[in-house]
C-alpha cells in the first residue's frame, strides 16, 4: 500500500515513469501476498494512458477489469470502463468510446460514484459530436453542468470549452 501511495503521489506531481516503477513494485507485493490487485492494475493502466502508450494501457486495463470483477471492486470497474472509453476516444473509435462511457456511467450511477458520473457525461461529448449526435451531446453537457454545480467541481473552463464545441457543431 505504501508503494501504491508513493506511485499516486509521484503521478500527481508529473513523475509518471517513477510512478510506474512504484506501482509495479506494489503489484509484485500484492501478488506475493495474494491480495487484491485491481486498483494497482488500474493505476498502471492510467499512467500508461498518460504516457500515450495505449497498448500497455489496454493490457493493464484488461487485467484491472478482470480483477475488479473477481474482487467485486465496483469502483475500479467504473474507472477502468471510463479509461477504456478514453482510450477508444483517443484512437478516434467514437462509437466504442460512447459505448464504454455509457457502460461506466450506468455502473457509476448504480454505485453512486459521483466523480465518474460527471466524467462519463463530459468525456462522452466529443465522441457523440463526431457521431453527429448533437442533441445527446447537449443532454450530456446539461447533466455534467448540473453535477458540477451540485458537487462544486472546479470545471467551469472545461464545461465552457465543451459548450463552445457543441455550438460549433450546431452551426456546421
Amino acid at each position: 500500500d505504501l508503494e501504491n501511495s508513493r506511485g499516486l503521489a509521484l503521478a500527481e506531481n508529473g513523475h509518471v515513469d517513477q510512478a510506474l516503477v512504484a506501482f509495479k513494485k506494489a503489484l509484485e507485493y500484492k501478488k506475493q501476498l495474494n491480495a487484491e490487485q485491481a486498483v494497482i492494475y488500474a493505476n498502471i493502466a492510467f499512467n500508461y494512458f498518460q504516457l500515450n502508450q495505449l497498448d500497455l494501457s489496454l493490457e493493464y486495463a484488461n487485467s484491472a477489469l478482470e480483477y475488479a470483477q473477481i474482487e467485486s471492486n465496483r469502483y475500479v470497474e467504473v474507472l477502468t470502463k471510463t479509461l477504456f472509453g478514453r482510450i477508444a476516444k483517443s484512437q478516434a473509435q467514437h462509437q466504442h468510446a460512447v459505448d464504454w462511457f455509457l457502460k461506466s456511467l450506468e455502473l457509476a450511477k448504480e454505485e453512486n460514484v459521483r466523480d465518474y458520473i460527471f466524467a462519463n457525461y463530459a468525456d462522452s461529448i466529443y465522441p457523440l459530436l463526431h457521431l453527429g449526435r448533437i442533441n445527446q451531446a447537449l443532454e450530456h453537457l446539461e447533466q455534467a453542468k448540473r453535477i458540477a454545480e451540485q458537487e462544486q467541481l472546479n470545471s467551469n473552463s472545461y464545461l465552457l470549452e465543451l459548450e463552445a464545441v457543441i455550438k460549433h457543431h450546431q452551426k456546421d
